[in-house]
C-alpha cells in the first residue's frame, strides 16, 4: 500500500479517500429516496426512469464531491469564499493516517472488476470465432425475414455455434447472433422462430 500511495500525490489520496467516505451517506440518501419514491410510482416506466435518474446521481455524487473537496489551484486544501461552509467541512482539509486504505482497496476493486470485464469481452468475442458455422440458406432466409419484421435495419451476422446452448448476441456495432446447433435439431419451424 504504502509504494502505491507514496505515488500519488497526498492531496489526491486525501481527497479520494474523503470522497468515498462521503459517498457512504450520500449513496444511502439517495437509496432512501428512491425506495420512498418508488411505491408512488404507479407504471413501471415511471419506476424504471426514477431508478435510472437515481444511478446516474450515485454515479456523479462521487464525481462532484471530488471536484468540491480538491484544490485544483495548488494551495493545499479545499478553498472557500464562505466562512460556515469552510466550517462545516474542515475534515476533509484534514489528512487521517488510515484514509489510505479505503483509496487502495476501491483502486484495487476498480482494476479487478475492469479486467473482469475485459476478460469477459474477450470470451464473448472468442464464442463468435470458435466452432461456428454459417446457418443453411433456409434457415438465413427465415432469420433474416424475423430480422425485417423486428425492423432491425442494422447489419446482423447469423452463425450457428456448438459452444452455446441457448440463442447469444453479441456486440452492439456489429452484432453477431449465434444459433445452437442442439436447438435445430427436431425444432419445428414456429419453435424456432420464437427462438
Amino acid at each position: 500500500m504504502t509504494d502505491l500511495l507514496s505515488r500519488m500525490p497526498l492531496e489526491i489520496v486525501r481527497d479520494l479517500g474523503w470522497t468515498l467516505l462521503h459517498f457512504l451517506w450520500q449513496g444511502l440518501v439517495l437509496a432512501a429516496l428512491l425506495n420512498a419514491v418508488l411505491p408512488l410510482c404507479r407504471g413501471a416506466v415511471a419506476r424504471h426512469n426514477w431508478a435510472l435518474g437515481t444511478l446516474a446521481l450515485m454515479a456523479l455524487a462521487p464525481v462532484a464531491t471530488f471536484l468540491f473537496l480538491h484544490d485544483f489551484g495548488g494551495s493545499g486544501g479545499v478553498v472557500f469564499q464562505a466562512r460556515d461552509a469552510a466550517d462545516v467541512l474542515a475534515p476533509a482539509s484534514v489528512f487521517l493516517p488510515w484514509i489510505g486504505w479505503p483509496v487502495v482497496l476501491w483502486l484495487a476493486g476498480v482494476a479487478a472488476l475492469s479486467l473482469r470485464a475485459l476478460g469477459g469481452w474477450y470470451v464473448a468475442g472468442q464464442l463468435a470465432q470458435r466452432d461456428t458455422m454459417a446457418p443453411t440458406a433456409d434457415l438465413l432466409q427465415r432469420c433474416q425475414l424475423l430480422q425485417r419484421r423486428l425492423a432491425v435495419s442494422a447489419p446482423v451476422r447469423f452463425l450457428l455455434s456448438r459452444r452455446v446452448n441457448v440463442l447469444v448476441v453479441i456486440g452492439w456495432l456489429r452484432p453477431v447472433i449465434l444459433i445452437p446447433v442442439s436447438a435445430l435439431a427436431g425444432l419445428p419451424p414456429q419453435q424456432l422462430d420464437a427462438l
